[in-house]
């Protein structure tokens, strides 16, 4: 609840009488929670697929390293272009 209340006073300086305003700002700070809740969760998710897009392309490499090491062509070429960046 938002309120607002405030003291009119007469020509002598004294209150009067005071006038005020309220309005149930309720609805507004529970979608403004909700909004939060979910940028909350749609920010782990984001950490969560990097974490996870960049796992996979270390197990790439490893895979092109163990095939190279056998003397086979690379199976990931992504992983060899972003290794070769990263270097």
């Amino acid at each position: 609840m938002l309120q607002v209340l405030i003291a009119l006073k007469n020509n002598r300086g004294e209150v009067a009488f005071f006038a005020g305003i309220s309005r149930d700002i309720t609805e507004r700070k529970q979608s403004e929670e909700q909004i939060r809740r979910q940028l909350d969760e749609l920010l782990r998710w984001q950490e969560l697929m990097v974490g996870r897009e960049e796992r996979m392309l270390q197990l790439k490499a490893e895979v092109n390293e163990l095939l190279a090491h056998q003397g086979q062509p690379e199976r990931y070429s992504i992983a060899a272009a972003s290794t070769k960046d990263d270097k």
